[in-house]
């Protein structure tokens, strides 16, 4: 008994003439060809390019899917390998790619349309050394697609980081950025490379880009364009070679035209710009989200709580969800954490729902908008607390920089008290840096032993 005959390539191999000569050339017509054959790939690759097509050609399912992740073809050609021999345009491509990427590995879930479209651009532009800017609302998980824009990339192997421009010092964050040299600052007493420099050959994200110094933005333009960054406190040139990814939940555009950003920094960040969507505009991925944050909290608690009913699943989809995914996790973490009897109860879920809060906490007002009697601090309790407020301010200076000294040494001593002198606790208890703390501690000349046990 004979082969089966290859459908499609067999045809093609025979008779070159049955090539359509009529396809547009390659400035329009990119083409991928798979086949096991060295043969057939040999010769479709000469006959096309012949043509002016341009072509690219493997061997197998895994090697295609790297070429299919770096960029769109307009074609691609298979063979009977995979089962008929086909030849597919570029719409149903995008599809394609999105599924032959496992985003679960990233911690990335969803199906639906506008997540679909976020996979392929994001695999579209991970190859390359573009910069990016991921915007969207808070919680919308646009550190998870940075880190998997990185995975993705050439530069997987190599460092990613993920700063908070908020978090940094101001007068501080030149130098994180950029290193220093020994000698800089005062308690600079050796050099220390800058998170560029670190990063380099790997990916630095920039979360909370529009809370930068617009002084400072200037130098990041420079490094951006230049490839190089200057310590402080130095004169020397240091070539960096580090991708940045920018995040914001602000409208940057509008603080360019506030004159609160630069724009040309803007147009420099923002070569590629991907939107990570609300909770709200994926309703259809919230069932999907729920059983992974249950799979997880169950784990991590260990409990077997079943996962909510059509009914639940409902109301949760009803719910707005203004803290986007980063609240259903919450919500999700709570409900186990209190659920009973292997149920999880939904105004645990939702705390819209819940009347816990309302009840034993009321806010300043109702939903209609009156004043609540009851106060949450009894009239006597906050009388006593303006009464020892008033004391603790006459024995300050009048003058406000003064006044500001004052206390700025009273908070730092009773700091230290409570952490019995461990900076690294009274850093973390403050939400400042420890080089913050020991600046201020040596300003006042305050003695750190003497709050130590």
């Amino acid at each position: 008994m004979g082969a089966k005959p290859r459908k499609c390539i067999t045809t093609w191999k025979a008779s070159t003439e049955a090539i359509p000569r009529d396809l547009p050339p390659s400035r329009r017509f990119s083409l991928l060809i798979i086949d096991e054959d060295e043969n057939i790939r040999w010769l479709l690759q000469k006959k096309f390019a012949q043509l002016d097509f341009d072509v690219d050609v493997t061997s197998d399912k895994e090697s295609m899917i790297k070429y299919l992740e770096k960029r769109a073809y307009t074609a691609i050609i298979l063979d009977t390998m995979f089962d008929d021999g086909l030849l597919f345009p570029a719409d149903c491509q995008e599809r394609h790619v999105a599924q032959e990427v496992d985003w679960f590995r990233y911690g990335i879930i969803g199906q639906s349309d506008l997540m679909q479209r976020l996979y392929h651009r994001t695999s579209q532009i991970a190859h390359s050394d573009a910069g990016v800017l991921l915007t969207g609302e808070s919680g919308t998980g646009k550190e998870l697609f940075a880190r998997a824009i990185h995975q993705l990339s050439p530069r997987s192997e190599n460092p990613f980081l993920a700063i908070n421009c908020a978090a940094i010092s101001p007068t501080l964050m030149e130098a994180e950025l950029f290193g220093c040299r020994k000698g800089a600052f005062t308690d600079s007493k050796h050099d220390r490379k800058g998170f560029f420099e670190v990063c380099s050959q790997g990916t630095l994200m920039l979360d909370e880009i529009g809370e930068m110094p617009v002084e400072l933005q200037a130098k990041l333009l420079r490094v951006l364009q230049e490839h190089e960054v200057i310590p402080v406190g130095s004169c020397t040139r240091v070539q960096v070679n580090t991708r940045v990814i920018a995040v914001t939940n602000c409208n940057l555009e509008e603080m360019v035209r506030l004159g609160k950003f630069r724009k040309d920094l803007y147009y420099r960040l923002a070569i590629v710009k991907l939107t990570c969507p609300p909770l709200r505009a994926i309703k259809s991925d919230l069932e999907a989200l729920v059983g992974y944050f249950f799979k997880k909290y169950n784990c991590e608690f260990k409990k077997t709580v079943k996962f909510p009913d059509a009914e639940t699943i409902a109301r949760l989809k009803a719910y707005d969800w203004p803290g986007n995914i980063r609240e259903l996790q919450n919500a999700v973490e709570r409900g186990i954490l209190f659920a009973e009897n292997d149920r999880v109860a939904v105004e645990d879920l939702l705390p819209a729902l819940s009347s816990f809060d309302e009840a034993e906490f009321p806010a300043t007002g109702d939903i209609r908008g009156e004043s609540h009697e009851q106060e949450i601090i009894p009239s006597s309790a906050s009388k006593a607390v303006k009464s020892v407020w008033k004391e603790v301010l006459r024995e300050m200076p009048l003058h406000y920089l003064e006044a500001k000294k004052c206390f700025e040494k009273q908070y730092l001593e009773f700091l230290l008290g409570e952490t019995r002198g461990v900076i690294a606790q009274a850093a973390e208890v403050s939400g400042q840096y420890r080089p913050n703390l020991y600046r201020m501690i040596k300003k006042y000349a305050i003695d750190v032993d003497a709050f130590k046990l």
